[in-house]
């Protein structure tokens, strides 16, 4: 069985558990930091409110399907709250 490894986190992105972001706001939320897509640019990014459920986080996508692990945020850009 390969060990299980903790995901980096670069470029500003936070651990959910060991540093949770500000109550009440969006975010941007990952549950996978190290995806990249054809280009080479982060995936798996949602913008939403994390949820405690039970002992780990949670979201919802713009069709309310839940996106389970949440492990990582990442602060909003000024531009995007504008």
């Amino acid at each position: 069985m390969a060990k299980k490894t903790k995901p980096k986190y670069i470029n500003g992105w936070k651990c959910i558990f060991t540093d949770p972001p500000p109550e009440h706001g969006e975010v941007l939320l990952t549950n996978n930091p190290e995806a990249r897509n054809a280009q080479g640019g982060m995936s798996h990014i949602w913008i939403g409110f994390p949820i405690k459920s039970g002992r780990t986080f949670v979201t919802f996508d713009a069709c309310d399907q839940k996106i389970h692990g949440v492990v990582a945020w990442h602060p909003l850009p000024d531009v995007a709250t504008k």
